[in-house]
């Protein structure tokens, strides 16, 4: 019986084969090893189907769009499930009779929210129970990944009898004792996080004040903006930040004069505890030479009144002027009318006259006072080290028929020993000549006018050297004639800015760069921005007018003899770039007609394979900034040191030479980056500023990408890349507050650049606030993928016009050329006839 089992059952066997084909290990199909898996959103996941006995190549399906498919690489995108089809067609190169056959297995994938990762709990370590808004607080929190797929969290108390904590992470502090309270994450219950609060009764800790490192000691510009309070802190253990109550003590600090003052700080807690006082030096620096005169004292005091005087001192004018006048017996009073109060000046005596007082109200305060002697002016002139600028009215023996009394004046200064710190102002011309032909020329006397425009006065000025001081309002007083008194030698005075007078008008005659002494009433140095320099310019002058191409009048401009005239900026033509003008004029000699010159521009464009990823990153410090630009800029200089003309380098002893500025700034050599960091400023403006960035042709904005050139450190890759932010940081200090520097980087005399002598400055430590917010860099990475760039169509020309090649990329397709890498910019696919500019195209793939 076993023998004849044993033949039926491989006699089926044998049958079956044959019937079929072919064996169980021959059968055809394809499958994933797992039948589901897990991916957290934003992970990938390679898919590896398998396949037995099958020729032929797998592709792979998705049924939605809760993941990305790029090939056999998922990418999870949002939470859900997302079902993978894996198919494979049957395709053997010898006849078959699977052919054509499509196999297939399935794979789900389950999308899991990105978990978090860690938990931060900021707060108040102390609480104060009883007290209405100490004993509570939210506490805050920071929870990581930013893109976790739920920030919810459960709070616990770990004594509730101590305090209690809601799910929004309110705190409420119940009693005295010592609480934890814990965060933990509920998509990641493993992750928590814990702050522990003292809650007390009674609060005896003083809040504590602490500065900014560095901000001990401050040094100001008079004219520069600047905050008390900035970077002065204080932190009570119970309150936690109450820097906004923090009071600081100016009892001692005047900001409209230039000194060294101590500002001390202080502030309380609600508890009544007071921190222990910090101190903060400033530093009031008047570096300019314009000068500010307080018109009859100031404002601040009835005129020509000791309280203006006063006032006028300690608002910090350099000068204080005072309208003379003599009493019946010969006492210099003073007052800009003949009588005080009524009582008529030139026939009263001193002893009556001091009798009578006068009351008025100026710009809504009441003030009384009596007549002021010069002898009590002049003291306090010395006392706030003012100069005294004395208007010579008309008076018995000081006017343009007699100066009789001319030499009592002068004594009674030399008594109060102010002739070396006393200025004469006036109309009574022949009073200031008598002083220039007695033995007092060093003082200097300034002729009174309306009008400058005059010939005769001018003249008169030459003659007996004096300075001249015109009216604002009085009539014509063009640049053209200041310049022409400038020129001959002559300091400048304007008055009076009144209390009417604007900042903007003052500014505005500021600006000028012309005019030595401002008179004012309430306006001070510490309300504009001041210049440190100073125009030069002579007598004769032309006329020199500038046309653009199509014959359009840009700008007049009136220059000296054998000058330069100063040409208006370089118009912007379209498609062009100025080339200069069609006449010189470096050296004027007669009225000129100079036409703009244009040549037609190249533009270039550059094609960028956008295949890696640039990353942004922050530099630690001034310290860390200034370093790796300087390591940088050393570096080009050494792989460019023979375009740098205004450089010589000495291949023996490896030193760079430079060339000076001018005869007050020698020669400077260095051989490493430290002797370039260590440059005079003036030098490293003449040497180096002109190779830093290429000039702009056109208008400048903070999202001008600088055009590639390795003719120019900041044009040159990597560092046009690394510092591209280095153009709108150095544009914001020049809106800011260099205004008059050219934006385009275009060099003025002596190939200087002068935002750069700026940035070597402040890099050397001088203070400049605009700098302080140094710019970001970026770091390139490595290339993703392989990109065949176009090497055709590289330029062209406002006049041209054609269709943009595109770039290839294996396994992907390509989509447009975009002005942003990450195609949020213009589009471009074709040149348009009348496009002008640069251009760097990004590739943008599907």
């Amino acid at each position: 019986m076993k023998i004849k089992l044993l033949v039926v059952l491989i006699f089926v066997l044998f049958a079956t084969t044959a019937f079929f084909g072919c064996s169980k290990k021959d059968e055809k199909k394809i499958y994933f090893d797992d039948e589901e898996v897990d991916v957290i959103v934003g992970e990938e996941y390679i898919l590896d189907a398998n396949t037995t006995s099958i020729p032929g190549e797998i592709t792979y399906t998705i049924d939605n769009d809760n993941v990305e498919l790029n090939g056999n690489i998922v990418k999870a995108v949002k939470e859900g499930q997302t079902i993978v089809t894996a198919t494979i067609v049957y395709q053997a190169k010898e006849a078959n009779a699977h052919n054509g056959n499509e196999y297939s297995a399935t794979l789900t994938i389950n999308i899991l929210p990105i978990p978090v990762s860690s938990i931060e709990i900021t707060g108040r370590n102390r609480m104060l129970v009883g007290n209405d808004r100490l004993n509570n607080q939210t506490l805050q929190t920071n929870i990581l990944p930013a893109k976790a797929g739920s920030k919810e969290l459960t709070w616990t108390s770990s004594n509730e009898a101590v305090a209690t904590v809601t799910n929004k992470g309110l705190v409420q502090a119940i009693a005295p004792g010592e609480v934890t309270i814990t965060a933990t994450s509920v998509i990641t219950p493993s992750v928590s996080a814990s702050i522990t609060i003292n809650v007390i009764e009674n609060d005896t800790t003083a809040p504590v004040i602490t500065l900014e490192e560095g901000s001990e000691s401050l040094s100001v510009r008079i004219d520069e903006d600047y905050d008390l309070l900035a970077g002065v802190k204080a932190i009570d253990d119970i309150e936690g930040d109450i820097s906004d109550r923090v009071t600081a003590d100016t009892s001692n600090f005047n900001k409209y004069k230039a000194g060294t003052y101590d500002v001390y700080y202080s502030v309380k807690d609600e508890a009544g505890n007071e921190a222990t006082k910090v101190k903060r030096t400033y530093t009031i620096v008047y570096d300019s030479y314009v000068e500010f005169i307080g018109h009859a004292g100031c404002y601040f005091g009835l005129m020509n009144s000791e309280e203006a005087f006063i006032n006028a001192g300690k608002r910090g004018y350099q000068l204080v002027e005072c309208d003379l006048k003599q009493t019946s017996d010969g006492v210099f009073v003073l007052s800009h009318d003949d009588d005080f109060n009524g009582t008529q000046i030139a026939s009263t005596t001193y002893a009556n006259l001091k009798k009578v007082t006068k009351t008025a109200t100026r710009g809504g305060v009441s003030y009384t006072t009596g007549i002021c002697t010069l002898e009590r002016y002049l003291e306090i002139c010395k006392e706030y080290g003012m100069k005294a600028v004395i208007e010579l009215k008309y008076s018995n023996g000081i006017n343009n028929n007699s100066q009789s009394r001319m030499q009592a004046l002068m004594d009674e200064i030399e008594k109060c020993g102010m002739l070396e710190d006393v200025v004469f102002l006036g109309s009574q011309y022949n009073c200031l000549i008598w002083v220039k032909q007695h033995g007092y020329e060093y003082i200097p006397c300034q002729y009174l006018v309306n009008s400058i425009e005059s010939a005769s006065v001018l003249e008169r000025c030459d003659t007996y050297d004096l300075d001249i001081s015109f009216n604002v309002d009085g009539g014509s007083n063009s640049s053209d004639w200041i310049m022409r008194y400038v020129d001959a030698g002559h300091k400048v005075s304007c008055w009076t800015f009144s209390q009417y007078s604007t900042v903007e008008t003052l500014q505005k005659w500021i600006d000028l760069n012309l005019i030595d002494y401002f008179t004012c009433d309430v306006l001070t140095a510490a309300d504009v921005k001041l210049p440190k320099a100073k125009e030069v310019a002579t007598k004769t002058r032309y006329t020199v007018k500038f046309y653009d191409w199509n014959d359009t009048l840009i700008k007049t401009s009136s220059t000296v003899e054998g000058n330069k005239a100063v040409s208006p900026v370089d118009p912007v033509r379209n498609g062009y770039t100025f080339a200069g003008w069609d006449t010189d004029f470096s050296n004027v000699a007669s009225d000129l007609n100079v036409k703009a010159v244009y040549e037609i521009n190249t533009y270039t464009i550059t094609y960028n394979p956008n295949n890696t990823e640039i990353e942004e990153k922050t530099f630690e410090n001034k310290e860390a900034f200034v370093s790796e630009f300087y390591n940088d800029m050393f570096d080009w200089i050494n792989a460019n040191r023979d375009k740098m003309t205004k450089l010589k380098y000495d291949s023996s002893t490896q030193a760079y030479t430079t060339e000076a500025k001018s005869s007050s700034a020698t020669d400077e050599t260095f051989t490493d980056v430290a002797g370039l960091r260590g440059l005079n400023v003036y030098i490293f403006e003449a040497a180096i500023s002109a190779w830093m960035y290429k000039p702009i042709s056109g208008t400048n904005s903070k999202d001008y990408i600088p055009e590639e050139d390795s003719n120019y450190f900041l044009n040159t890759e990597p560092y046009r890349t690394k510092y591209q932010n280095m153009n709108a940081y150095l544009l914001k200090c020049m809106e800011t507050r260099y205004t008059s520097y050219d934006k385009g980087y275009n060099q003025a005399a002596n190939n200087r650049v002068q935002i750069f002598f700026r940035f070597h400055q402040w890099c050397k430590g001088t203070n400049i606030a605009e700098l302080n917010d140094y710019p970001k860099y970026y770091d390139e990475g490595d290339a993703l993928f392989e990109v065949v760039l176009p090497t055709t169509n590289l330029t062209y020309t406002v006049e041209d016009e054609f269709t943009l090649p595109v770039a290839t990329a294996e396994g992907k397709t390509f989509k447009e050329w975009n002005t942003k890498a990450d195609g949020k910019g213009t589009t471009y696919t074709k040149i348009n006839k009348g496009t002008y500019g640069n251009l760097i195209l990004y590739a943008i793939f599907e």
